[in-house]
């Protein structure tokens, strides 16, 4: 199992919110605003310098407009969970 905040796993987490945001025509700027967090904030989960607890990582997906669950989904396709 991959640990730390730069497995991949996690990369492809971060991947899948940074391209759902990009795909949405959002700014970090916008995220953030609706998460009520400092732009910051988003670059450093996009980027790998801060991990999302589940909670976070909820919020997120409802700020962009997702679900959850289908994420999740997504992530144990293509990320062989």
């Amino acid at each position: 199992m991959d640990k730390g905040i730069y497995s991949s796993k996690n990369d492809l987490l971060r991947k899948i919110l940074h391209d759902a945001r990009v795909s949405l025509n959002l700014t970090q700027v916008d995220v953030a605003y609706q998460l009520d967090k400092p732009q910051s904030y988003v670059s450093k989960y996009e980027n790998g310098e801060k991990t999302l607890t589940v909670f976070e990582f909820i919020y997120i997906c409802d700020a962009l407009g997702l679900k959850a669950e289908d994420v999740i989904r997504e992530l144990k396709t293509i990320g062989n969970l």
